[in-house]
C-alpha cells in the first residue's frame, strides 16, 4: 500500500513536480550566471546557496499538503481507499527527500554554469568546486550532522504548518516561527538580566551535540504530530 501510495502521489502531481523544478534550477542557472560574470568566489557562492536554499526547502516543505486548501480537495483526500499513515508517509518521504535530492543536484547544475561563463568570458576554467572543501576532513561528521538536523527541523516544520493550514501555509508557518522565536529571545534576555549563573561542567562536546540530537526528536516528533492531524481531520476544517 505504502509503495502504491507513492506511485499514485509521483504521477498525480508529476505537472506540479516538473514545474517546481524546473522553477527550481532556472533559478540555480541565474544564480550560476550572477557568479559567473562576477567571479565569485567559493565562500560567497556557497553562502548565496545555502541562503536561497534554505529558503526554497521552506517553501516547497509548506506546500506538502497544498490540495486541501479546498473542500474538493479535502474530499478527495479523505476518500482515498487508504490508511491515514499510507496518506500521510509518503508525502513526508517524497518531499523531505525530493527536496534533499534536488538541493544537491542544483548546487553542481549552478556551479557548472559559473564554470563554463567564468571560462567564456575571463578564459579561467578552474574547474567543478567542491563546497565541502571548506570543512577540515576531521570535521565533515559533525557538518552533516548538524546540517541534517537543521534540515528536518525546518521541515517539519512547515510540513505540519502545511497540515494545519494549507492556505497560505507558510506566512502563517513563518509568522508563529518568528512569535516563538522572539518569545525565546525576550525570556533568554530577561535570564541574562536576572544575573543567573549556571555552572557547567563541560567535558568534550557532549553538550553541543546533545542539543542538536533534541532537534531530531523534535523533528520527529513534529513528523508524527503531522500525521496525527492528517489522521484526525474533518471536513469541516
Amino acid at each position: 500500500m505504502f509503495m502504491a501510495m507513492f506511485r499514485k502521489l509521483l504521477v498525480e502531481n508529476r505537472h506540479r513536480i516538473l514545474i517546481l523544478g524546473g522553477g527550481y534550477f532556472a533559478l540555480c542557472m541565474l544564480m550560476g550566471c550572477w557568479m559567473g560574470f562576477f567571479s565569485m568566489n567559493l565562500d560567497a557562492e556557497t553562502a548565496l546557496y545555502f541562503a536561497t536554499s534554505c529558503l526554497m526547502v521552506t517553501l516547497a516543505a509548506s506546500m506538502t499538503f497544498s490540495d486541501l486548501k479546498t473542500k474538493q480537495g479535502r474530499i478527495a483526500f479523505l476518500m482515498l481507499p487508504a490508511s491515514a499513515s499510507a496518506k500521510t508517509f509518503p508525502r513526508l518521504l517524497a518531499m523531505t527527500g525530493g527536496i534533499l535530492i534536488a538541493g544537491t543536484v542544483g548546487f553542481y547544475f549552478m556551479d557548472v554554469v559559473r564554470w563554463l561563463l567564468e571560462g567564456l568570458v575571463y578564459h579561467t576554467w578552474d574547474g567543478i568546486r567542491n563546497p565541502f572543501s571548506l570543512i577540515p576532513n576531521s570535521e565533515y561528521g559533525e557538518f552533516a550532522y548538524v546540517c541534517l538536523a537543521m534540515y528536518l527541523f525546518n521541515v517539519a516544520v512547515y510540513t505540519l504548518g502545511s497540515a494545519i493550514a494549507p492556505r497560505l501555509s507558510f506566512l502563517k508557518t513563518t509568522c508563529v516561527m518568528f512569535a516563538i522565536q522572539f518569545v525565546l529571545v525576550f525570556i533568554l534576555s530577561m535570564w541574562i538580566r536576572s544575573n543567573t549563573i549556571i555552572s557547567w561542567d563541560i567535558e568534550g562536546n557532549w553538550l553541543p551535540y546533545t542539543i542538536i540530537g533534541m532537534f531530531y526528536v523534535i523533528s520527529a516528533v513534529l513528523f508524527y504530530c503531522t500525521y496525527l492531524r492528517i489522521r484526525k481531520m474533518t471536513l469541516t476544517n
